[in-house]
């Protein structure tokens, strides 16, 4: 966790760039808006680029940010690079934040077409770290450093994908408890609203609807489980045989796929178990804003959720892909209400001690000066780390 900050930081001009789909907005996402909007009020200058309709570019715009519309289908769309280009110049851009290799292409190249000294940033898990010639091309090229959320993550780009470590900075996400906290009033109106029982408890599952997210577990868990009902927050290609697999276990009316939700604070107010059955994870925000409002979590043991789910104390880990041990562990959350909510008690008092946003905009802060001071005195470190490159003129 870095220290607070004690001297003030020169603003920084930044460019926060999502090339992904219109209607993707995941934890990343939630974490460059966050990153975006908190750093504009610590003074720095903000512009953002995203695709054209999209949900990222729009939030960005609602929220008074100066928006780049790009295409984002490739990384070599003339059009995008020719208006990333006019932006990293006319807004003196010292920094690029973006996400995905696709991202980093069309940062890198735009920057080096502007000819400012631009560095670039990638915030990056292990399944976003791909392995090959193009990839290993695109980070030796283009990448000034990399931001992972947990040690786990970092142990990983480090040890099996050659990334150097003084390149893979760990900040760990931040939350607004101001935003996310327990409210017991809104309990009774999120039930009516998504005709929920009163007298069974919900499990609520927040998370796109692919192979990675391991909903097809969960919904083996919850056919165990005849006295619980689930909220499944999300889209994606998955959807119709999710909804297909419902039917087929017999717990389609007590399965409720609600798509996209705008207002996950609200909806997690009428739920008493968030659950994460994933096969594969980084951190995901959405655990993070689960606990700062007070509920227990279920989670698999992967990625970085060892590191916040805390065995009995904040919420239980298994294996993935065992439904049967997932189905015994939200069973056990859920045995007492005073049980759930000591696990939540705890969660939150984690959140409010580790992962306040001022927190993570202080660390993001110091991560940003590191990288552009390495860009400016070209102290550039690639994934297999060759020596520093020179200064770009």
């Amino acid at each position: 966790m870095p220290e607070p900050r004690t001297e003030p930081i020169a603003p920084l001009s930044l460019l926060f760039l999502n090339p992904t789909g219109v209607e993707v907005w995941g934890g990343v996402e939630g974490w460059m808006h966050a990153c975006g909007l908190g750093l504009r009020q610590r003074g720095h200058r903000v512009c953002a680029a995203g695709r054209d309709g999209g949900k990222f570019a729009e939030a960005m715009s609602d929220a008074g940010v100066a928006t780049i519309a790009i295409r984002g289908r490739n990384d070599h769309s003339p059009t995008d690079l020719f208006r990333l280009r006019r932006a990293i110049r006319e807004h003196e851009v010292d920094l690029v934040i973006t996400k995905l290799n696709r991202g980093i292409r069309l940062a890198g190249i735009s920057a080096r077409l502007a000819g400012c000294g631009t560095a670039v940033l990638a915030h990056m898990g292990l399944m976003e770290a791909k392995r090959g010639f193009l990839s290993w091309l695109t980070y030796r090229a283009f990448l000034d450093g990399v931001n992972v959320p947990c040690r786990s993550i970092r142990d990983q780009l480090v040890d099996d994908r050659g990334f150097d470590d003084a390149r893979v900075h760990v900040v760990p996400y931040g939350i607004d408890t101001m935003r996310f906290y327990p409210d017991d009033t809104q309990r009774a109106a999120v039930r009516r609203a998504f005709g929920l029982r009163d007298d069974l408890p919900v499990a609520i599952v927040v998370a796109r609807l692919d192979e990675q997210k391991g909903h097809g577990d969960f919904l083996q868990a919850l056919a165990r489980l005849d006295r619980v009902q689930a909220l499944i927050v999300g889209t994606g290609p998955l959807e119709a045989p999710l909804r297909a697999q419902a039917e087929a276990l017999g717990v389609a009316h007590r399965a409720h796929f609600v798509g996209h939700r705008d207002d996950v604070p609200y909806v997690l107010h009428g739920c008493d178990v968030l659950v994460l059955s994933s096969n594969d994870e980084g951190l995901p925000f959405v655990a993070l804003e689960a606990m700062a409002e007070g509920l227990p979590i279920v989670a698999t043991r992967v990625g970085g959720l060892g590191e916040i789910v805390r065995d009995g104390e904040t919420g239980y880990l298994v294996d993935p892909g065992h439904p049967e041990r997932l189905a015994d562990a939200i069973d056990t959350v859920l045995s007492t209400s005073d049980h759930g909510r000591s696990l939540g008690r705890a969660g939150r008092s984690l959140i409010l001690a580790d992962y306040d946003v001022g927190r993570m905009l202080d660390g993001v802060e110091l991560m940003l000066r590191d990288v552009v001071a390495r860009r400016r005195t070209g102290v550039r470190r690639t994934a297999d780390n060759p020596a520093p490159a020179r200064t770009r003129s």
